[in-house]
């Protein structure tokens, strides 16, 4: 069976996982997270160090496991959005407020007429292939895929405005940022964080969207999953090999400790 784009993640609603890169620009990652069974991977413009060089680099990496790229693109400006489009991902996800800021971005992703997306072909995105301009433009129009961000107070109360824009494929509730905007940093089991966040997930399966969170352990997973989020990103790069790291290191200590070695 053939991989999934990511548009069509969001429309099945299947269990997909992916992961979260802030750190790992290196030219295995995407066969590694493919034999890990991952789906997608979202990289992080607004918290990390990947700038466009490195940036281009990654989705190419990822793109050669056919591993499908979302970027969190540090703002909502259109050149942010179309260059991470241009330089091969397939999603976008950052943090409007209002439905109309979500049609504002919708717009900077897609191609005339469904938006204002500036055309260039043969490069990066369409990973460098000859062909019809029109064809390519109303691929990457049905390819392309927005998760709106939502990361305050103001975007919860609009979830429902914005779950109905045409364009929108997914909410994903960013639960660091909402909690510290809700002002209970940390605390994501506050009974303020945890109606806001239900808020949106609601809102998306009643609009007939997708619900993606980032799911920061197993268990944590297996709650959302069975509270309707289709979508999740499992840690991410930083947080897993530290882990990883730390408990064999531990371990190994520990049964060394209790070895007795006759001198």
């Amino acid at each position: 069976m053939a991989d999934m784009t990511l548009k069509q993640m969001t429309r099945s609603r299947k269990l997909n996982i992916g992961t979260n890169l802030v750190e790992f620009d290196t030219p295995g990652i995407g066969h590694l997270l493919k034999y890990a069974g991952l789906e997608f991977a979202m990289i992080d413009q607004e918290y990390s160090g990947f700038g466009y060089e490195s940036l281009k680099r990654t989705i190419g990496y990822l793109q050669t496991a056919d591993v499908p790229a979302i970027v969190r693109v540090p703002t909502m400006r259109t050149d942010h959005i179309a260059r991470a489009l241009d330089l091969g991902a397939e999603g976008i996800i950052c943090s409007p407020i209002t439905a109309d800021d979500c049609r504002q971005i919708v717009s900077a992703m897609k191609y005339a007429p469904q938006g204002t997306r500036g055309l260039n072909t043969g490069v990066s995105h369409d990973r460098y292939t000859d062909g019809s301009v029109v064809q390519k433009m109303r691929k990457a129009n049905n390819r392309t895929t927005f998760f709106a961000l939502i990361e305050s107070p103001e975007a919860v109360e609009n979830a429902e405005a914005m779950a109905s824009v045409k364009g929108v494929d997914g909410l994903w509730p960013g639960i660091n940022d909402l909690a510290y905007a809700l002002g209970v940093p940390g605390q994501f089991n506050h009974p303020k964080v945890r109606r806001a966040h239900d808020r949106v997930a609601h809102a998306a399966r009643a609009k007939g969207k997708s619900a993606a969170r980032t799911a920061f352990d197993v268990r944590s997973g297996v709650a959302l999953y069975k509270q309707g989020f289709d979508i999740l990103a499992y840690s991410g790069d930083v947080w897993v090999f530290k882990q990883a790291m730390k408990q064999g290191v531990d371990s190994i200590r520990t049964k060394c400790g209790n070895i007795n070695i006759r001198t």
